[in-house]
């Protein structure tokens, strides 16, 4: 469904919401997936540190041997966290 909709206008700015198992990450790494190949350059926010650091690893190695780059960023630079 998702890459089916991807060639529709306004989908940007898409939101997956639903319970733990429900394929949430399997379906944004689809959609970033096909918008990559297609020239474009895609972000995907989570709600948590360690949630961006599963869904990187999880990208990192699905995508390795694809002609594409992936980077990550982090909102909280290092030595700026709680004391």
């Amino acid at each position: 469904m998702v890459l089916k909709a991807k060639g529709v206008a306004g989908l940007e700015g898409s939101f997956s919401c639903g319970d733990v198992g429900f394929g949430k990450t399997e379906v944004a790494v689809r959609g970033i997936f096909k918008c990559v190949m297609d020239g474009k350059q895609c972000v995907l926010l989570t709600t948590t540190t360690v949630l961006a650091q599963q869904h990187w690893r999880t990208i990192r190695d699905r995508f390795a041997p694809t002609p594409s780059r992936w980077v990550s960023a982090e909102s909280v630079p290092h030595g700026h966290g709680t004391p």
